[in-house]
């Protein structure tokens, strides 16, 4: 036990509080103990100074003349006051305590003197000449009560007072412990991890000491010794990884920088050419020559240079193994990367030594990554410029389907009356006929010149930054203002999201069942409504009250009903035209959007 007390601070700690802990439990004990030994005193203190009263009442009572309340009334409460629980409770178990020789003194002088001096056994003038020493026995025995009550207190107080100094006795040894076995050590081993931290690799802690603070300065000592012994090695690490890092950290701003040139425009020459004199100052390195080939055959188009301001270079030689040859002894040496469009080598970068006599690991793997960059742009620039070519075509496609569809019909309508109205007057034909002709030619024209304009609106439109909703709105209060009827439209998409191409076949379908109402429906209202479905599907129908479709009608011999179908085709959709009950006519577009079709894909 003495070893361990000398060895651990844990130990000699814990001892202390346990000490103090007892010592505050005796104190809390001792407390409680009086607490509850004294539980009533008051009580029973103050019930036997009732007795004084009682007595002298019953005295006052007999000078009166009352005997009859005396006898009644104040004898029966001072016995029943005399012999009540809070007076016995606090009687002690001996006999011969004084108090309890005090108590069974009171009860017999009530019970043999005074008692019988009222009930009559005794002459009343008895009760007058014991009176005064019943009280006297009253006050006796209050204070031994008190007496008591303070002898207990004395007793917790000398308890705690020798808690107190025990406790204050085991603090002050325990400051003292603290003082020389805990903070000094503590004090030289932060000393210690300061100079450390200066950088004072030799600075150790000296603590000679049996406990767990010695323990830990032997430790640190120990562990002082092979950080000085690692550190000769971790700083030669330290380095090599620190001139890694700066390598890697100027590849990556390398990139950063070619990659926001690149974003900007891949095409733009001063974009190639700056990009190629970054190369040039981050490795430090000769000239940097940047070739493009030919779409088809051998050698290259383009050559740009780094360091050279003048326009591209068109290349006049088909060997380019001789040119980069020639390009390698001109500058001390070079090396060259392919520039690859998926598999299809587009052009080279060759970057020459100049004065280094070699290049870097790090600065090859730089080198090809700014190749592929390039790569990666030149072949995104040239699948644009494709699928611009293919919406060009496309586009001229649907126009001279229009122009097909339309206006080179009712173009081929005037030649035929026109070369009728010339066999006609060849023929003399006689002025009525002639005037009917004349008729159909200037309804044709008519026609035709209404035709296009309505192609010229189509070429024209598209929608606006609001979306398909703002576009169909605009659409119903311009052919509600051109028929002169209510058009009310309904807006039910929600947030779906549509592509370019399905709001403005969409928005052409519903110009165009809006424009047929408008000329041939007759109708007195019309509805227009776009809706999301819970399968997914969207439908815009177009609803009127009008004459509705003729028997018989056959909606391929009208081209505006067929530029619809093929419309509602070319976003996978399915056009519906068909009469309504009890009147009308009722247009329904349904169709997926792509990017459900997608997300099923996926």
């Amino acid at each position: 036990m003495l070893a361990l007390f000398k060895r651990s601070l844990l130990f000699r700690a814990g001892l202390a509080v346990t000490a103090i802990a007892s010592l505050a439990l005796v104190s809390m004990f001792g407390s409680t103990l009086v607490a509850w030994q004294g539980e009533g005193d008051a009580a029973a203190i103050n019930l036997a100074g009732s007795l004084r009263m009682n007595a002298y009442r019953i005295a006052w009572h007999l000078q009166q003349g009352d005997l009859d309340l005396a006898r009644r009334r104040d004898a029966r409460e001072l016995s029943e006051r005399l012999s009540r629980e809070a007076l016995t409770r606090v009687m002690p178990a001996d006999p011969e305590d004084p108090i309890a020789e005090a108590y069974a003194g009171l009860q017999s002088h009530w019970n043999r003197h005074l008692l019988p001096a009222l009930d009559g056994s005794h002459p009343l003038e008895n009760y007058s000449r014991g009176v005064d020493g019943f009280v006297a026995e009253v006050d006796a025995f209050v204070h031994k009560l008190q007496i008591r009550s303070e002898d207990r207190l004395a007793r917790l107080r000398v308890t705690q007072g020798a808690v107190l100094f025990l406790t204050v006795l085991i603090l002050f040894a325990g400051m003292f412990d603290l003082l020389t076995k805990v903070l000094s050590p503590l004090k030289d081993l932060m000393t210690a991890t300061e100079r450390w931290r200066q950088g004072d690799r030799g600075a150790r802690v000296g603590y000679d000491g049996e406990d767990e603070l010695g323990l830990l300065a032997h430790n640190f000592d120990a562990m002082a010794d092979t950080i000085a012994e690692a550190q000769g090695q971790l700083e030669a690490r330290v380095a090599t990884k620190t001139k890694h890092l700066e390598q890697r950290n100027r590849a990556l701003q390398l990139l950063y920088s070619i990659s926001k040139r690149i974003t900007e425009d891949a095409s733009a020459l001063s974009n190639l050419r700056e990009i190629l004199n970054i190369l040039q100052e981050a490795l430090n390195s000769g000239q940097v020559m940047l070739c493009f080939f030919r779409e088809h055959g051998a050698g290259a188009y383009q050559i740009l240079r780094s360091g050279c301001e003048s326009g591209k270079e068109h290349c006049d030689t088909s060997d380019c193994s001789a040119c980069l040859d020639q390009f390698a002894g001109l500058n001390q040496g070079a090396c060259s990367f392919s520039i690859r469009d998926g598999e299809r080598v587009i052009g080279q970068l060759a970057v020459s030594y100049g004065s280094a006599a070699r290049i870097e690991s790090w600065e090859l793997e730089l080198i090809q990554a700014v190749a592929e960059q390039i790569g990666l742009a030149a072949g995104l620039r040239r699948r644009r410029e494709q699928e611009q070519l293919l919406a060009l075509m496309d586009e001229r496609t649907v126009i001279a389907r229009e122009l097909h569809d339309s206006l080179a019909q009712a173009l081929s309508y005037l030649k035929l009356q026109v070369g009728r109205l010339q066999l006609l007057q060849s023929r003399g034909a006689d002025s009525a006929t002639l005037d009917e002709v004349t008729q159909h030619i200037q309804d044709g024209l008519n026609n035709a010149y209404r035709q296009l304009r309505e192609l010229l609106t189509t070429f024209r439109l598209k929608t606006s930054a609001n979306g398909l909703r703002a576009a169909l709105a605009a659409a119903a209060a311009e052919f509600s203002e051109r028929g002169g009827l209510p058009i009310r439209f309904e807006d039910q998409l929600g947030d779906c999201p549509l592509s370019a191409h399905e709001e403005i076949h969409c928005l052409q379908i519903a110009r165009e069942a809006l424009s047929n109402v408008v000329r041939h429906a007759k109708a007195h209202s019309v509805s227009v409504s776009l809706k999301h479905g819970a399968d997914g599907a969207v439908t815009l129908v177009i609803d009127d009250d009008g004459v509705g479709l003729k028997s018989g009608h056959d909606p391929l011999q009208h081209h505006g009903m067929t530029i619809m179908r093929e419309r509602a085709a070319s976003v996978a959709g399915k056009l519906r035209v068909e009469n309504r009950e009890p009147g009308g006519t009722r247009v329904l577009l349904t169709f997926r959007p792509t990017f459900l079709s997608a997300s099923e894909e996926v």
